[in-house]
């Protein structure tokens, strides 16, 4: 269902060892972990703009209510430009003066 790192090869460590896992296995942990957290704060935003949705058509023409749920739209949708900011800037950073490095896919060589 959501996307996952490939994670063969990582064994988990014996508990009461001194062994740690092997640092290949860091790589996919940090790409599932930058994956989830897309997804999550994508999540989130549509999740804050339907509750102020839900505040301005609950508000009955209350003037302050009315306000409160429009700045939590605003809210919303700036939260979501950020996350999508964020997403385009670092592609096109790393396109631009890093080409074949991918920082979305994070890889130890």
């Amino acid at each position: 269902m959501f996307p996952t790192a490939d994670i063969r090869g990582c064994t988990q460590a014996k508990v009461g060892s001194n062994e740690a896992a092997p640092l290949e296995c860091f790589t996919p942990v940090v790409n599932t972990l930058i994956t989830y957290a897309f997804i999550f704060l994508g999540a989130a935003c549509v999740l804050v703009l339907l509750y102020g949705s839900i505040k301005f058509i609950t508000s009955r023409g209350d003037p302050k209510a009315v306000t409160s749920a429009k700045m939590t739209m605003i809210y919303a949708g700036l939260g979501t430009l950020l996350v999508l900011s964020t997403y385009i800037i670092i592609n096109v950073f790393t396109n631009l003066f890093a080409p074949g490095v991918d920082l979305l896919n994070f890889n130890i060589p």
